[in-house]
């Protein structure tokens, strides 16, 4: 040890005999963490999604943490809307990968969201509310249907109550209202304008000077239903970027997000992971069974492509709501199958390749 080495140590152990604390790096302030943003995702079945969606609430996601944004999403729900024949509570990028929890519930009207929305708030305690509603509140319904649709007037004084709740909750939260998008809602450009207004009304109100209400513009003039929705209402891969793009926008309105969002929705497919079970009888039939996949990711209609590697010939079945897919006799060879899935006007790309063969 040398001369210089020998005298720092005495002086240490010195110091530490004295009962002072010593550290040889340079001394660092105590700094407490940024607490995340609270941010509660509330809505109809546009924001919930279903199973076998990605969700714009994902490319939300996404987006707040390329900006390096410390936040948290709340509320009281987890999974999508399950579709009939059973729901499974999966999405195409699993929960495990991101922050699912939220407040949307599809299917229910805002007058039901409003008797929830002081507990979820009391219980979240949410800096910010993003609130899509509208969609199924204004659809047109049938003569018989117990809930009819409501009036844009009557729509928008429930959100003015629904502001005002949420403001008794927190008087600082910031809120997101939303326009609706589909051709469905015949009263469509009446009810956004009224909810621009109503926003515009409510951020400029006296006695909340650090709250905050704006609306995503989410009917913009190139929002084309035919190639962002799957249904003409629930988007696509690509429909739920250019949602999330105009929320984020909205949210770096009220000073959420640090810098203007870059959501891309190009190359944005519905890419269904099968997981089919594939086998050949002992009558040479291939036997493709795809239920799990079929029941996890919803598609509504699929149909399988089969290449004979032996002669190369290829067949390809109709679409079909079944779960199961049985071919005729098969001659001694290998064979090549894929699956292709269908919702709506939403199709999967084809899947890998599987190879069977068939003995003699």
């Amino acid at each position: 040890m040398n001369l210089r080495s020998l005298l720092v140590t005495s002086l240490c152990a010195a110091l530490a005999a004295g009962g002072l604390a010593v550290s040889q790096g340079s001394p660092a302030a105590a700094v407490d963490p940024v607490p995340p943003v609270k941010i509660l995702l509330g809505g109809d079945s546009l924001t919930q999604g279903f199973d076998g969606d990605y969700t714009w609430r994902y490319r939300l996601y996404k987006e707040l943490k390329r900006q390096g944004l410390a936040f948290d999403f709340v509320g009281p729900e987890t999974c999508p809307t399950g579709r009939p024949g059973g729901g499974s509570c999966t999405y195409l990028v699993p929960g495990r990968y991101w922050d699912t929890d939220h407040g949307a519930k599809g299917g229910t009207r805002l007058k039901l969201q409003m008797t929830e929305l002081v507990a979820q708030m009391t219980a979240a305690q949410p800096d910010v509310l993003v609130a899509l509603y509208g969609t199924t509140d204004l659809l047109p319904t049938s003569s018989t249907d117990p809930s009819p649709r409501v009036p844009v007037d009557e729509e928008i004084e429930d959100l003015r109550t629904y502001i005002q709740e949420a403001r008794q909750v927190n008087a600082t939260i910031k809120i997101v209202l939303g326009e609706v998008q589909t051709s469905r809602i015949t009263v469509r450009q009446e009810f956004n304008d009224k909810v621009n207004a109503l926003a515009a009304a409510e951020d400029a109100k006296d006695g909340y000077p650090d709250s905050r209400v704006v609306v995503a513009n989410l009917h913009y003039p190139t929002w084309d239903q035919g190639k962002l929705t799957y249904d003409t209402t629930h988007p696509n891969p690509t429909g739920e970027a250019v949602i999330a793009q105009q929320v984020a926008k909205a949210l770096q309105t009220v000073g959420t997000l640090p810098s203007a969002p870059a959501i891309s929705s190009s190359g944005l497919v519905w890419a269904v992971p099968w997981a089919p079970s594939i086998r050949v009888s002992a009558t040479r039939r291939l036997v493709v069974n795809w239920s799990a996949s079929y029941l996890k990711y919803a598609p509504k209609l699929v149909r399988v492509h089969i290449r004979d590697l032996r002669t190369g010939k290829v067949s390809r079945t109709g679409w079909t709501g079944t779960k199961q897919y049985v071919s005729a006799p098969k001659l001694p060879g290998r064979y090549r199958i894929a699956i292709q899935g269908r919702r709506d006007t939403m199709y999967s790309p084809w899947s890998k390749i599987w190879t069977v063969t068939v003995k003699p």
